[in-house]
């Protein structure tokens, strides 16, 4: 039973549409095709914020790009593009503002299924601190240090 095997539909926000295809189009395992469009969405987001027109309040173009990084991410993950996975789980651990991050837990399954020379001890690292400072996937993250 893969926990990230499926998304979850729920979204709120601009976009939706789009972003709905690309969750069934990924329930459907068909990765590249929602990766592609996770990751227009995220550009889309990024150029509104670099052209300032955001929303005001404090949800400006970082409304829901939290789920878009994770969404990108797994699909690349799916693909075993495991670079470009890290580094959407990379952008989304350093991301502050979450009251739940999955970021760190998932680079850290990243870098395990990659396999690369010190992955293993990264992955690790990653995961003493998802423990530490108790963040999402604790219990899945205590799992994976007895296996490593």
């Amino acid at each position: 039973a893969d926990k990230y095997g499926q998304l979850s539909t729920t979204m709120s926000g601009d976009a939706v549409s789009s972003l709905e295809q690309g969750i069934d189009l990924y329930n459907r395992q068909q990765y590249a095709e929602a990766e592609t469009i996770f990751t227009r969405e995220l550009n889309r987001q990024q150029n509104r914020q670099l052209s300032g027109s955001t929303l005001k309040g404090g949800l400006g173009a970082t409304l829901g790009s939290d789920r878009l990084l994770k969404f990108a991410g797994l699909a690349a993950l799916q693909q075993q593009k495991y670079d470009v996975a890290i580094e959407r789980f990379q952008q989304l651990g350093q991301r502050t503002d979450l009251f739940s991050n999955p970021g760190l837990f998932l680079e850290a399954l990243a870098r395990i299924r990659r396999n690369e020379p010190m992955d293993k001890e990264r992955a690790k690292e990653l995961l003493d601190t998802v423990i530490n400072r108790n963040l999402e996937d604790k219990s899945e993250a205590e799992q994976w240090v007895k296996k490593l």
